[in-house]
């Protein structure tokens, strides 16, 4: 795979939110360290991560849906819903769908990245948060557990 395949991927397939959303990254200085998958992958795949020191941002696609996690001081990624949650102090929300409805085609539903990502960006940048995102991480760890059972990390 030549380098900008799996960007080329992700440009030609994601929605206009996660492709704005990756432009304004790459604008605000991060740059690419990883991609892999892509056209030849199962169910189209996809994997990049973006860096602007300390910050990380991971973009995936697997089996159609799109994510993103972030992170913030080189300590680990976080989902995007779980750092939303440690910003806005919110608790954990959960989406009611029976098990066999179509998975949203971005998560967390209803949220634009395009706004959400660099607000967060901001966020991180202005003060230490492990305390609110070890919080958030937590509640959102109990959430899935009622609802999932116990093995969820």
């Amino acid at each position: 795979m030549r380098v900008g395949d799996a960007l080329d991927y992700v440009r030609e397939t994601a929605s206009p939110d996660v492709v704005e959303t990756l432009d304004a990254v790459i604008t605000a200085g991060f740059g690419v360290r990883l991609e892999r998958g892509g056209k030849g992958e199962s169910f189209g795949n996809v994997l990049v991560e973006l860096e602007r020191p300390p910050v990380a941002l991971r973009l995936t696609k697997d089996r159609g849906q799109w994510t993103m996690d972030i992170d913030p001081d080189g300590r680990g990624f976080q989902a995007l819903h779980v750092l939303l949650t440690a910003k806005t102090g919110d608790g954990p929300w959960l989406e009611e769908r029976s098990l066999g409805d179509p998975i949203p085609k971005q998560w967390p539903p209803g949220v634009a990245w395009r706004t959400a990502v660099p607000a967060l960006l901001k966020w991180l940048s202005e003060a230490d948060r492990t305390d609110s995102i070890r919080t958030a991480h937590e509640q959102w760890v109990r959430v899935m557990r009622q609802r999932y059972g116990p093995g969820v990390q």
